[in-house]
């Protein structure tokens, strides 16, 4: 299947994103994964936390960026998707016993990484 330009350059931006967590000690539990309801960019192991990350990249910073690119329809996307995978990946990386759970953006603007840790919550409570 043939990637579109926009479908590549995200590959590109996912694999620097990958590659800053890996180094930070990250195990890779999964890389864009589908479902009916959307795709995950990134999902790792950080010690004994699940980690579901957003890879985003802006040319600019002309209209907020990268980071204000995750607007609010997009993180109820992004929670549905995460709902959907949760038990496969809680199964299959953590013996069925529900880890400590967070959100991270890794936003890319002109090339400079900024990696927000715990940005988007399951719960309302942040």
């Amino acid at each position: 299947m043939t990637r579109s330009t926009s479908q590549r350059i995200g590959d590109f931006y996912e694999r620097r994103a990958w590659e800053v967590l890996q180094q930070a000690g990250c195990a890779l539990l999964g890389y864009q994964l589908r479902c009916p309801l959307g795709e995950l960019d990134l999902v790792v192991k950080d010690g004994q936390v699940l980690v579901f990350v957003e890879v985003r990249y802006r040319r600019s910073r002309l209209y907020g960026g990268a980071t204000a690119s995750i607007t609010r329809a997009k993180q109820q996307r992004l929670l549905k998707t995460i709902d959907w995978w949760l038990p496969k990946l809680v199964r299959e990386a953590f013996g069925g016993k529900m880890p400590q759970c967070r959100i991270d953006l890794a936003t890319f603007d002109q090339d400079n990484l900024t990696w927000h840790h715990d940005a988007l919550r399951l719960s309302q409570d942040k």
